[in-house]
């Protein structure tokens, strides 16, 4: 069995829904020196993040995570099984982008027919709504495991707030 680990994914809505784009948007932390921009053309939506503000480091299309595609080209390349994660955008989500973006996950995986797996997001942090939303993605949703960064801000995650998340 052929297993791509690392296949990026983004919820459709984030491109389509204009309340839920302004909300992804103003979640980019622009105090620490990202910005991200939209391209509308005819065919495609682009959000561009840039880290340093000015260099491009990420570009987000949503025909990139449209099912059919990811489906198409996993048997293009012989792949059995694609386990889905966000594009480096994980450590600035609010916790109702995160329920939002798990939900929305689960039903992609559910379309899939067996293809796809996913991973959750939450911030990494231990109060009772981000434990409870972590057991929820997991438990309810059957999504299958976390999706951690390295640092969150300045913090990276051997710092001692993250411990009582780990602990969990």
């Amino acid at each position: 069995m052929i297993i791509d680990a690392n296949m990026y994914w983004l919820p459709q809505k984030i491109f389509s829904d204009k309340k839920i784009r302004n909300e992804f948007l103003r979640s980019i932390p622009q105090k620490f020196g990202t910005s991200i921009h939209v391209e509308e053309q005819a065919e495609r939506t682009s959000m561009i993040v840039e880290r340093p503000m000015g260099y491009p480091s990420l570009n987000y299309t949503d025909t990139d995570y449209k099912l059919e595609q990811q489906l198409s080209d996993m048997s293009h390349h012989g792949i059995d099984v694609g386990l889905l994660k966000l594009p480096g955008c994980q450590e600035w989500l609010p916790l109702e982008l995160c329920k939002l973006i798990n939900d929305e996950m689960a039903d992609h995986i559910k379309q899939s027919r067996g293809k796809l797996r996913g991973l959750a997001v939450v911030p990494p942090y231990a109060d009772e709504e981000t434990i409870f939303e972590l057991e929820r993605a997991i438990v309810e949703l059957g999504l299958t495991g976390i999706q951690l960064s390295a640092h969150y801000g300045n913090y990276y995650l051997d710092d001692q707030q993250f411990r009582p998340f780990f602990k969990k």
